[in-house]
């Protein structure tokens, strides 16, 4: 329950500190004095649960459930409150929400005063905390595969033999034992990317869905039949070379379903599978099999200090003997290694911590149940990252999770703590970190551009640990984001937890029968938001709303209980869809209402195909605590009193209304935005004669251009900070003009051009002093040699390039290995493309014509994202307010 109480009262100081900001604007009447005080209380309750020690004795065991159940009631009364007088306009009943107060705080001093009573609290102050992670040392991400060399020979050897036929080899163990490790090491292996001509991964699972496995072979989410699907999969797979990891499989009834869309080429095609379950193998009578064992007490240890030091120092002498001890404790299992590798990484690395931890391995140990062990680095976490680690219980197993969209769901939950000089954004990132370095999370994929982690995912007993652990917790949030849709899918999901629910298009928040009947608040929780014309019954305090509509059900209704009701709304998505597909007529129908402009709370703001309101000429500056904008119907001149942006991205160019500047100006002009930290715009031709004024603190620029002067590229290149370009050139019928790269760009470290457009000129080296990456799609000029020369080059990225643009930067990759550059990379379509080099022999087709498929996706990373169509790749994009430029 501690976990559950604690996100409960986060979530209570932050609406009453936004309570104070209505009542000082005069939206809300109450006791200040006494809203004050029940905000002391809660901080100090929040200080006492921060250092509550694991595991709770029975008497504050009973103390916190007490609480738990006192802070879900002064958590409804606050909201209902609000709700009650921000939609009411009768008056305000102050009085009696004085009572209730009144009665919570007398409540709370009684249980604070119990919780001091106890000893375990007698001897902390309100700052000190139980010494356990205090280390910022960080652990490896990957999983090194050490123990697996001869199993990983055993296995290439098998995929690469002579057999024509269709082999199906299964990789068997427990679960634990990285058998998906050592599949998705030999499936990066350069031997057996340039083996096959097709690479497919499916996570399977124990919950199976024939459709999605499909989707996920073909990387097609259409609604077509799945026998349709199917036939399209045997279509791409015949007479090809392919290889299919089929990864957790349970049961045999997913593979009889598959094999029939496999077809046997006599090419030499394989398919591996992952299972614990070696009836399976029998079952299907697949040979040869691939056994896993446990690692020995020697690979035990290495791969212990792998997860603890990250392969930068060795153990300190005082600690090996303790530490080979865990080890051996651990069984050989690596994800039990794993886990506890995380733990001691964060620990301080002195004799008592790692002492205090031997002592909980063993104990744990000498029961043999590895579930306990992984126990032991939950219970070790800060409060704040339990809360953020119970919240992977709303995400199936397996799932590949949108890192972006989770971390702004943690800050619409309350989880995310402000911090002084840091977003919430930038706090998020820290947590997400901070699991990721106790092994607790795994990265799928990062941004090839940012470095950013862009999929994410937990091991499935992990997975098992967190569901059994917010089930004891009763761990349920009262939803703080919400979707108003009336275009959605039969089903759509369960507010809680990853089960499909029937779609009521009316109603933006569902429940499964099981959670609504699992947690009692549910029923009691007033957050019902309906999306027709007549008036909501409840409108909860949410943070985040997302809406979406098509013609004449445009979500016009939404928008009015949005803005009129969710008084502490921080993100807003807007979509008119049947103004995005045909955009250039715009629907004045569809308007935001006047209020939009007095939304304080208002952080991230995206809208499509929605009109804005015209702004009062005397309000100077509008939306203060706006950092995000994205808009395709805002004059620049009212963006321009939004002060404090610091992502913007502008699709104007709707006529002069809309455009980036009037036609008499002589310069379109943001250098008004002194915090604008990322941009994107689109560049007209009748722009380009006007000169461009940009902000010296941006370092992230995306330009769409029909035509660009050699000045507007030389204003480009005095930009003093910035650090990542991308020009994309619009393919507009009957210009022929080409844009040339000018000037120095002192700290560039990514550059990414689109289209034939675009060429480097005169340009060398010199010009790019601290280039990282650079990315080349759709391009068809010739690379000039000396981009080999820049000396902090790493990687060169290719995409929809033509086969004579791919083999010049061979060429050059060659020429620069013989110069005894071993850094640069090149990758073709996401992929390696240095392995090349190691085998003369390979046909040269291949690199024309092989399939590729990879969980890194350019798009995915995109600085902006514009795609061919401009307004498809926005919706496709923006499932996240946060958009990183």
């Amino acid at each position: 329950m501690a976990v559950s109480l604690y996100a409960s009262l986060l979530n209570l100081a932050q609406s009453l500190d936004e309570m104070q900001q209505r009542h000082e604007d005069g939206k809300m009447d109450f006791d200040k004095q006494q809203v004050q005080i029940l905000q002391q209380k809660v901080h100090i309750l929040l200080t006492l649960l921060e250092t509550l020690p694991t595991p709770l004795s029975s008497k504050i065991d009973t103390l916190v459930r007490k609480l738990s159940r006192l802070g879900a009631e002064t958590e409804l009364l606050v909201d209902a409150e609000v709700v009650e007088q921000v939609s009411s306009t009768k008056e305000w009943n102050r009085i009696g929400l004085s009572k209730e107060l009144s009665e919570l705080i007398q409540k709370l001093d009684l249980i604070i005063d119990g919780m001091r009573a106890e000893p375990v609290f007698s001897d902390l102050s309100p700052n000190d905390s139980i010494p356990i992670v205090s280390s910022t040392l960080s652990s490896s991400e990957n999983n090194v595969a050490i123990g697996l060399a001869e199993k990983k020979k055993w296995l290439i050897d098998e995929l690469i033999s002579q057999n024509k036929s269709l082999q199906v080899i299964p990789i068997i163990g427990m679960g634990g034992i990285g058998k998906t490790t050592l599949a998705k090491c030999v499936f990066e292996t350069p031997i057996i990317k340039r083996r096959f001509d097709i690479h497919l991964w499916c996570t399977v699972s124990r919950k199976y869905d024939e459709k999605q496995i499909l989707n996920s072979l073909l990387q097609d989410e259409s609604n077509e039949e799945n026998r349709e699907k199917g036939t399209k999969l045997y279509q791409k797979l015949h007479n090809r070379r392919y290889l299919i990891v089929f990864d957790d499989m349970w049961s045999v009834d997913p593979w009889e379903y598959l094999k029939k869309f496999l077809p046997d080429n006599d090419t030499g095609s394989r398919v591996i599978v992952t299972t614990r379950m070696p009836n399976l193998a029998d079952s299907l009578r697949l040979h040869p099999q691939c056994i896993m064992d446990i690692l020995d007490e020697d690979s035990s240890w290495s791969f212990l200090c792998e997860k603890i030091f990250n392969g930068k120092q060795k153990c300190p002498e005082e600690l090996e003997k303790i530490g080979r001890d865990i080890a051996k404790d651990c069984k050989g299992l690596p994800i039990s290694l794993v886990t506890v590798g995380g733990l001691l990484s964060k620990s301080s690395m002195n004799v008592e911590q790692w002492k205090y931890v031997a002592q909980n391995v063993r104990k744990i140990a000498s029961n043999g149940d590895c579930m306990k062990l992984l126990y032991l680095s939950y219970y070790e976490l800060p409060m704040h990252l339990k809360l953020c680690f119970l919240y992977f219980r709303t995400y199936s197993e397996d799932e590949p999770i949108d890192a972006k969209s989770m971390q702004t769901k943690w800050i619409v939950e309350g989880f995310v703590k402000t911090t002084a000089g840091k977003s919430r954004e930038d706090v998020s990132e820290e947590y997400l970190k901070d699991l990721i370095d106790r092994n607790l999370i795994l990265v799928h994929s990062r941004g090839f551009f940012t470095g950013k982690v862009m999929k994410c995912g937990m091991h499935d007993l992990l997975h098992d640990l967190c569901l059994a652990e917010s089930k004891k917790e009763n761990f349920f949030r009262i939803p703080r984001d919400v979707r108003l849709e009336r275009y959605s899918n039969r089903y759509s999901r369960c507010a809680t937890c990853p089960e499909r629910v029937p779609s009521k298009e009316t109603v933006s928040v569902r429940f499964c029968k099981k959670c609504e009947t699992e947690y009692s608040r549910i029923g009691k929780s007033k957050f019902r938001l309906r999306f027709s014309k007549s008036k909501s019954n409840y409108i909860t305090n949410v943070r985040s709303a997302r809406m979406s509509g098509r013609g004449t059900n445009s979500p016009q209704y939404g928008l009015n209980l949005a803005a009129c009701f969710l008084w502490n709304l921080q993100m807003l998505e807007v979509y008119n869809l049947r103004n995005v597909f045909s955009w250039r007529t715009f629907d004045s129908k569809f308007i935001y209402p006047d209020v939009i402009w007095e939304m304080k709370e208002l952080k991230s703001l995206i809208s499509v195909g929605v009109l804005f309101p015209e702004p009062r000429r005397n309000i100077k500056v509008l939306l203060q605590g706006l950092e995000t904008l994205s808009v395709d119907c805002l004059p620049l001149e009212v963006v321009k009193r939004i002060p404090n942006l610091k992502i913007l991205r502008l699709i104007l160019e709707q006529g002069d209304k809309y455009s980036l500047c009037e036609d008499e100006e002589e310069s379109i002009d943001f250098s008004c935005f002194q915090q604008l930290q990322s941009l994107g715009f689109k560049l007209l031709e009748r722009h380009a004669s006007k000169s461009i004024l940009f902000p010296c603190s941006l370092n992230k620029l995306m330009v769409q251009f029909e035509y660009m002067s050699m000045g507007q590229m030389t204003a480009i290149a005095s930009i003093p900070n910035l650090e990542i370009l991308e020009l994309r050139s619009c393919d507009v019928r009957g210009v022929n003009h080409v844009s040339y790269l000018q000037g120095c760009f002192p700290h560039l470290k990514v550059l990414a051009l689109e289209g034939s457009k675009i060429e480097f000129g005169s340009l060398e080296s010199e010009n790019f002093p601290n280039l990282e990456k650079l990315k080349l799609e759709d391009v068809e000029f010739e690379i000039p040699s000396w981009i080999g020369d820049i000396p902090t080059l790493l990687s060169i990225h290719l995409k929809k390039c033509s086969a004579c643009v791919i083999e010049e930067a061979v060429e050059l990759l060659k020429m620069q290995r013989d110069l005894g550059n071993d850094i640069l990379e090149l990758y073709v379509e996401g992929e390696a493309y240095v392995d090349l080099l190691d085998d003369e022999t390979e046909d040269d087709s291949m690199m024309k014509n092989k399939e590729k498929v990879n969980s890194q996706s350019y798009d995915e990373d995109s600085i902006v994202g514009i795609h061919d169509h401009f307004y498809y790749r926005i919706i496709h994009d923006l499932s996240s307010p946060y958009i990183y430029l």
